[in-house]
């Protein structure tokens, strides 16, 4: 494989160009040009807190790795969700520069960033496309629509340069025939397992799909055959090199799975149930959603019932659409960079066959069943790392297309160069990066400052209750923000898990002293523990309860309760956004809505009617709405609940029931269903 040399002229202005499109169209908007911090204030104060956890422990002020001081006094509580230890070293060499919280955060998004567009353009060059080709096909997969949603809601997902790192071993791997060069694949799939367990199982599929994809062609079959020969004909160096770093990579895989694991285990974590996994399995309509996009959102419109649509977000744009077709066609007619094509085409194909969802049918939903893979949820987010072969076909275009004889006058190559940036670069120009002023990060932690009362406890543990206009979350993240400043533990808690017997104690009703009984009752710890606990407790509370305290239970709803509890839909005001329901409990027993079994919710769907009242089709019970109250036996509770979805013209039936959260749907435990016929539109 030749290397050509990375940086002449031509490929300077087109890496540049390519460069200044990212940055000045996304990464620095999303930034707000430093005033701003991408996301909402969920999941990104949440990364925030992870990193600055690694920070602290660095630094020696958190004593344990594994036991972030949130969700207090729970252990082990990062293993929870992503830990950052691959991409927090950014983060903390900015707080060592001196860097705020908030100002570090943007510094590690912008390293992110650069590094994904930098490191795939060198993996390109390294697999011999032109400059232009290659800052292209980076620009593809740095900065390409499904990229620009995921990183700014889930920015754990932003560190991905060692995918193209890890392929580059494989590939050179298939090129070369010698087995040496996959000890870079061991390397930076370790790596990538450690910036994101989630892309790191998604990079293995990957590279098991090109391995498969290989063995189609005759190539691939020779190709075989000649790696295991190889392994004879390499220098004893180089074998120490490659069983060194294989076995080394390994091993840290191995044990931060482990660690996983162990901590799964205690917390009797479960895999997720295929029925949730299916709601996050591709289908042919999410290749074609692109809700935020100012230029392309029109595509998807005609998809509608994409139940958890906002993560079904994976169209790559029009622009990225038709150079990555016509690279496609390239490799199958042309034959042009005939290995690199074929492999990214085929292990496309593959990811796309074995992911996809029809009708609520997968094979991805059979290999579920191997241990491990049913723990991840959000599958759709796989687009993030099959935009690398996308990139590759992009390259394959574009290199297909500069080799047009017109192409090689000075003059028009700048001009290819201007119009595929442009083509390519429109979509991201004109994505409206999610994001949050910094004063609004701040001022929520200056306001909770002023509630801290003269005098602290020995050995304080902070709580933060929410106010009812907020989000469960808000005050979980606050409290963990506050404590992490201040230096206390904090009750608070919010990740990709829970502990066990957690509710959204956050709740103004709702007293946290049950959370201290569910600790007590997982440790077998007697009951004077939690009353020492108890004394330390700092609560500030911006709202008080403005109803009945509600005091959770560890109650599983019975069949013969279910069937006693009556929901009916008193009205319906859709173009208001609202309908409003009665809820009767004719059972003996009081219904408590909130228990450590699982908190008991409402859910709602509209199912499309055809013009004989038939339904069309049935959507997920994807709608959550809690009940933070009791009510009594013999005694019934009416509320308004707020609609959140957008449907087009035509008849409904508005279905409305409950379901006790990782226990049973009640309607399967016989509590009749809700209905009430709905006309939208004209």
């Amino acid at each position: 494989m030749k290397l050509h040399g990375l940086m002449k002229t031509d490929q300077m202005v087109a890496f540049v160009l390519f460069l200044a499109i990212g940055v000045f169209g996304y990464l620095l908007p999303a930034v707000g040009y430093f005033s701003s911090i991408p996301g909402d204030l969920g999941d990104a104060r949440f990364n925030s807190v992870i990193l600055e956890h690694l920070y602290r422990w660095v630094g020696g002020r958190d004593p344990s790795l594994w036991s972030p001081p949130f969700f207090y006094p729970f252990e082990h509580t990062l293993a929870f969700s992503e830990n950052h230890f691959g991409s927090g070293a950014a983060y903390i060499l900015f707080r060592w520069l001196g860097f705020a919280r908030e100002g570090a955060f943007n510094g590690w998004f912008l390293v992110g960033g650069f590094l994904n567009y930098a490191v795939t353009y060198y993996v390109l060059r390294r697999l011999s496309f032109s400059g232009l080709a290659s800052a292209a096909g980076a620009f593809v997969f740095a900065f390409s629509l499904p990229v620009l949603l995921n990183q700014d809601i889930h920015s754990q997902l932003l560190y991905r340069y060692a995918i193209p790192l890890a392929m580059l071993g494989l590939y050179r791997t298939i090129d070369t025939g010698r087995l040496f060069h996959l000890w870079q694949t061991f390397l930076w799939v370790a790596v990538q397992f450690f910036c994101s367990i989630y892309l790191g199982l998604f990079l293995v599929y990957l590279l098991v799909a090109t391995i498969l994809g290989a063995l189609f062609f005759k190539w691939g079959r020779r190709w075989l055959t000649k790696i295991i020969s190889s392994v004879h004909g390499e220098s004893a160096p180089n074998r120490i090199i490659f069983v060194v770093v294989a076995a080394v990579s390994t091993l840290a895989v191995a044990w931060l799975l482990y660690r996983y694991q162990v901590i799964s285990r205690e917390y009797g974590f479960v895999a997720r149930a295929p029925a949730e996994i299916a709601t996050m399995l591709p289908r042919l309509g999410s290749y074609l959603l692109a809700d935020h996009s100012a230029l392309s959102s029109w595509v998807g419109n005609w998809v509608v019932n994409n139940s958890m649509r906002w993560e079904h977000q994976m169209f790559v744009g029009i622009g990225v659409l038709i150079v990555a077709t016509y690279g496609a066609l390239v490799t199958l007619v042309a034959k042009r960079n005939q290995i690199f094509g074929q492999l990214a085409l085929i292990s496309l194909c593959i990811l796309f066959i074995v992911t996809l969802n029809i009708g609520g049918h997968s094979i991805y939903l059979m290999l579920i069943k191997v241990p491990g893979l049913g723990a991840i949820r959000a599958i759709s987010r796989i687009i993030i790392v099959m935009l690398l072969p996308i990139s590759i076909l992009v390259a394959v275009g574009i290199d297909s297309i500069r080799s047009v004889r017109i192409f090689q006058n000075g003059k028009m190559m700048f001009v290819l160069t201007v119009g595929l940036a442009g083509l390519l670069g429109a979509e991201t120009v004109s994505y409206k990066p999610y994001n949050e002023p910094v004063i609004a990060w701040r001022s929520r932690i200056d306001a909770m400052k002023k509630l801290m009362p003269q005098q602290l406890v020995d050995r304080p543990i902070l709580f933060i209750s929410r106010t009812y206009a907020e989000p469960f979350y808000s005050a979980e993240l606050d409290g963990m923000i506050l404590g992490q400043d201040l230096g206390m533990p904090t009750l608070n808690g919010y990740s990709g898990n829970v502990p066990p017997g957690y509710m959204d104690y956050a709740d103004p009703c709702v007293p946290y002293i049950s959370q201290l009984y569910a600790y007590a009752d997982f440790r077998g710890l007697p009951k004077g523990h939690v009353a020492d606990l108890m004394r330390r407790i700092v609560h500030l509370a911006p709202e008080p309860c403005k109803g009945d305290v509600v005091i959770g239970s560890n109650h599983l709803i019975t069949a013969a309760q279910a069937k006693l509890i009556q929901v009916t839909v008193v009205g319906v005001d859709y173009l208001g956004g609202h309908f409003w329901i009665k809820i009767n409990n004719n059972s003996t027993e009081d219904f408590n809505p909130l228990s450590s079994k699982g908190n008991v919710r409402l859910s709602w769907r509209f199912v499309p009617l055809n013009a004989e009242g038939v339904a069309l089709n049935n959507p997920e019970w994807d709608t959550r709405k809690d009940l933070w109250f009791v009510i009594k036996s013999g005694e019934s509770f009416s509320n308004m609940i707020d609609i959140d979805s957008q449907n087009p013209p035509g008849y409904y039936r508005l279905e409305v029931s409950m379901v006790q959260e990782a226990v049973a749907w009640l309607y399967d435990l016989g509590m009749p269903v809700g209905t009430a016929k709905v006309k939208i539109g004209t």
